[in-house]
């Protein structure tokens, strides 16, 4: 009989496998994507940015986009590109140095 080989049920009708409990990233995922954690209690990350070129771009775009996170500095040498990049990326509150400059990251308490 041609069929005889699909009398198992369907996997189209099988119910979905759920991930394991084990799984917090994604417990944690389901919570977030519902809203249903208090992110008030979370620290706000202060970070700054050493170099802005092709990887610091990406890098760049990741930060901007995650609102855990607070940008202070963008440490860079190619001046040029500083007014370009506050004005694009709207980096107002943003403070550029170049590499010389760059105690001043460590120093800051935040």
């Amino acid at each position: 009989m041609a069929t005889a080989k699909f009398k198992e049920t369907s996997p189209y009708v099988k119910p979905k496998p759920s991930p394991p409990e084990e799984d917090y990233l994604y417990n944690k995922y389901l919570e977030d994507i519902a809203l249903k954690t208090d992110s008030r209690n979370d620290p706000i990350l202060k970070l700054a940015l050493f170099g802005v070129g092709r990887a610091g771009t990406i890098h760049l775009m990741s930060i901007i986009s995650n609102a855990r996170v607070e940008l202070l500095y963008i440490v860079d040498d190619v001046e040029s590109n500083w007014q370009n990049m506050r004005k694009y990326w709207h980096l107002k509150n943003v403070t550029f140095l170049n590499g010389e400059q760059s105690d001043k990251v460590f120093k800051d308490p935040k």
